[in-house]
């Protein structure tokens, strides 16, 4: 009898606390987007997570970089719980890229991190799942026991459901079949019972393995395509590739070669676009196994070491144990019998190894090969009869008819479930069509006796409310307008004081002159004359500039500002101001210094913006000593454009600057040459800076100096 041997995979489960932060229906490249706009570092490492969560099983070296990445910047900022599930994340993805002793490692350290509370479950399950992919069965053995035995401790079906299959591929391997199938039951009644539809894909494919073990090949592909199906669903690309694999060994099991490579080259395409180097030892071993069968002796040679020489670099004990045996068996054919029993005595230490016993039958009977093709009958009896012994007992262990029967036991109880489920709802919805019919009658008569008495109720009381309505409000009118006007009343007062006090003594100052002209004009120098009208010029345009601010504060207040909006050149309203102010500034000394850039946009009300600046600079020439600075800068920025005005002057302190445009009442404070002022261009300022929904700040520090900044919106956002 001639054994095939079958590279076939199973299914390791793997659980994590989920995420909480981000919605699942979030995409990887949002994520991706959403790390280099992330606010801190926190946030950018638990994105790390979130990424190489979602990549375990659908592509693991892309889970495996950004778990790096998670664990960097976790230990830089010493978050415990990131540190231990970046730790898990990496052993998990290692053990799906099928490098055990890396998953070893990092699960073991995430046992020995600082925060483990919680993550029990998940530390021991990967150290299983390590000890799995190393073929160390034992080990993998007693650690998904406790993991058993945690989430039993806690009641968390999922967590048992995935120790039940877990155990159920260790005793798979162990040749335990009857056991690893009630494992599988276990587990897939579960999934089913919680709705995880990942988990039920993966124990659907294990038990679609035993099925095939057992030759019961139709119920096997069943199984497989309802994986296939889930996964395609899901988009948990890894699974899916081994579902291909996996029917592809069934088809070449049953000789059809075409369908099986079919399935081959559906697994080939997803293992190499992401990098699943287990699949594509797998792909090789089996396309060696057809040309096998078929007798293309040297392509099924040939692909076999390709398969080997990638499960030698992944360090995949199982794929070394099966590719030896089928090069074995072509040496045997080739006469090269000392290779091939090297081979196979290398197959023999891996199974002493890992304790997988189910592939000592098909090493008994590879050894009676070598021994009938060398001619020696008493060893190739003797072999012969150990395999035969060996597998007859392996036969009596796995008991295909009770296998059959727990299968069988399994969809009775899972279909007399499902009636039962059927009956008692169609009772419930029975008893709650009655109940319906009864509130329903209740309520309307209930309906009828409410609508009534309120009828009754809002008749009684409707012209009552009514009058108090119309009372109320016109008593919260009478209130507000009376607040108003004495608000106006107080405010028009102080400010008729403030203007009456300022305007009488530039007017005091502009008669003085003029009399000392009248009256001493003839014994005046021209020099002294030129003096005097320079002072008269000055203090006329002070006086106006009061006038006009008065003027405009006078017309704010009745509403009677219209704007007219346009794009103008900023550079050359700021020349203008200077200008105009030139001889004020020079009086005291005063550098202008337009710094906007010329050709410079601002969609704005021009006399508005004349106004702004005006006051700005006005107020920035009063408050600076003689021989200092006034800089004009303006910025294009992508929502408004900032003008500044800034000055090297006596600055304010924080307590006046924060008061600054809060009081309603102009408040004047004197110069660097005792100046006098009224206070209302920087009234008028805000005012202005309000009605064009523009936004003012000031930024000083006493002693030295002041900068304003107007930033207006530009005109796509207004």
């Amino acid at each position: 009898m001639k054994t095939i041997v079958k590279y076939t995979f199973i299914f390791l489960l793997i659980f994590f606390q989920a995420n909480p932060n981000y919605a699942q229906d979030t995409t990887q490249e949002e994520l991706e987007i959403s790390i280099n706009q992330a606010e801190n570092d926190t946030l950018r490492c638990q994105l790390y997570n979130k990424i190489s969560f979602e990549n375990l099983s659908n592509n693991p070296a892309k889970g495996r970089e950004y778990a790096y990445k998670q664990l960097w910047l976790a230990e830089k900022l010493s978050l415990d719980s990131l540190i231990t599930s970046a730790l898990l994340n990496l052993a998990t993805c290692n053990s799906n890229l099928e490098r055990g002793d890396s998953a070893l490692y990092f699960a073991k350290k995430a046992m020995k991190s600082e925060v483990t509370e919680g993550y029990q479950f998940t530390i021991y399950n990967c150290i299983g799942n390590a000890y799995y992919t190393m073929l160390n069965l034992d080990s993998a053995e007693y650690y998904y026991n406790k993991a058993l035995l945690i989430a039993k401790k806690e009641n968390k079906e999922k967590n048992i459901a995935a120790g039940y299959n877990n155990l159920g591929m260790v005793y798979y391997d162990l040749g335990e079949l009857q056991v690893s199938y009630q494992n599988y039951l276990e587990a897939l009644k579960l999934f089913e019972k919680t709705g995880d539809k990942p988990n039920q894909a993966i124990t659907l494919n294990n038990i679609g393995l035993i099925n095939m073990d057992i030759g019961n090949d139709e119920k096997a592909i069943e199984y497989f395509n309802n994986a296939i199906e889930i996964n395609q669903e899901i988009g948990d690309n890894m699974n899916l590739s081994m579902n291909y694999s996996n029917l592809g060994v069934l088809y070449s099991k049953i000789s059809d070669y075409d369908l099986a490579l079919e399935y081959y080259n559906k697994s080939l395409l997803i293992s190499e676009k992401y990098g699943f180097a287990n699949d594509l030892a797998r792909h090789y071993f089996n396309v060696g196994n057809v040309y096998l069968k078929t007798d293309s002796n040297e392509k099924a040679k040939e692909n076999f070491l390709k398969s080997l020489k990638i499960s030698e670099e992944q360090g995949m004990d199982i794929g070394v144990m099966y590719n030896n045996f089928q090069i074995s068996r072509l040496e045997v054919k080739e006469g090269l019998f000392d290779d091939a029993e090297s081979r196979l005595n290398k197959v023999e230490t891996l199974i002493d190894k890992s304790g997988m016993v189910r592939l000592r039958a098909d090493l008994l009977e590879r050894y009676a090969e070598l021994e009938a093709a060398r001619g020696n009958f008493e060893k190739y009896l003797e072999s012969y009869a150990a395999f035969k012994a060996y597998s007859d007992s392996m036969q009596e262990i796995a008991r295909t008819d009770q296998i059959e029967e727990i299968q069988t036991k399994y969809e009775t109880e899972k279909k007399t479930l499902e009636n039962e489920k059927l009956m008692n709802q169609a009772l419930l919805n029975k008893k709650i069509i009655q109940n319906q019919r009864l509130l329903g009658l209740v309520i309307i008569i209930s309906l009828f006796l409410l609508v009534l008495f309120i009828i009754i109720i809002y008749r009684s009381r409707q012209k009552l409310r009514r009058a108090f309505e119309v009372l109320k409000k016109l008593n919260k009118e009478v209130v507000t307008q009376k607040e108003k006007l004495e608000e106006a009343n107080e405010t028009k007062d102080k400010m008729f004081s403030v203007i009456a006090h300022d305007l009488r003594s530039p007017f005091s100052s502009l008669i003085g002159f003029l009399d000392v002209l009248t009256s001493e004009f003839e014994e005046m120098e021209d020099e002294e004359k030129k003096e005097m009208l320079e002072m008269l010029s000055n203090q006329s345009i002070k006086t106006y500039g009061l006038l006009e601010n008065l003027l405009q504060w006078s017309m704010m207040q009745r509403g009677m500002i219209k704007l007219h909006l346009s794009e103008y050149d900023l550079y050359n309203i700021a020349r203008v101001q200077f200008v105009e102010l030139s001889a004020r500034a020079k009086s005291k000394q005063i550098e202008l210094i337009n710094k906007v850039p010329e050709g410079l946009k601002i969609y704005i009300d021009e006399t508005v913006c004349k106004t702004i600046l005006r006051n700005l600079v006005n107020n920035s020439i009063k408050f600076t000593k003689s021989g200092g600075t006034i800089n004009i800068e303006a910025y294009d920025e992508p929502d408004c454009v900032t003008i500044k005005v800034i000055d090297n002057g006596v600055g304010m302190s924080k307590e006046v600057s924060s008061n600054l445009f809060k009081s309603n009442i102009p408040v004047s404070t004197r110069g660097t040459d005792n100046e006098s002022g009224s206070g209302l261009g920087l009234r008028i300022v805000r005012d202005f800076v309000e009605l064009l929904k523009a936004e003012i700040k000031v930024e000083t520090r006493q002693g030295e100096g002041t900068a304003f900044s107007v930033s207006f919106r530009k005109k796509d956002k207004q």
